[in-house]
């Protein structure tokens, strides 16, 4: 598995973009590992870039972009995100396939 970008959130997340396997992200905190792929709304499984900005994840495809959201815990559970909203920006929204 190849990887195409690697960048660190504001909470400690890596976030890494691969070149085939979607989107991965370590929650170093926890010790834990998150994919995203097809399935979870990434419009394509190559990553060709990744930026972050106020804990929003923007993953560029060759098919639109992903924006990946945290959904806060409810309050008085746990701090620590444990899910994501994805919304994905493609063709429809004005995005072009590039050649």
């Amino acid at each position: 598995m190849g990887f195409s970008n690697l960048i660190e959130d504001q909470q400690g997340n890596i976030w890494i973009a691969t070149n085939a396997k979607g989107l991965i992200m370590l929650d170093q905190n926890a010790g834990t590992t998150t994919t995203f792929t097809l399935d979870s709304g990434l419009p394509d499984m190559t990553v060709n870039s990744l930026n972050e900005k106020n804990g929003t994840i923007y993953a560029g495809t060759g098919l639109g972009l992903a924006v990946i959201t945290p959904i806060k815990a409810s309050p008085g559970k746990s701090k620590q995100t444990t899910s994501w909203q994805v919304k994905t920006y493609g063709k429809a929204q004005g995005f072009t396939r590039r050649p």
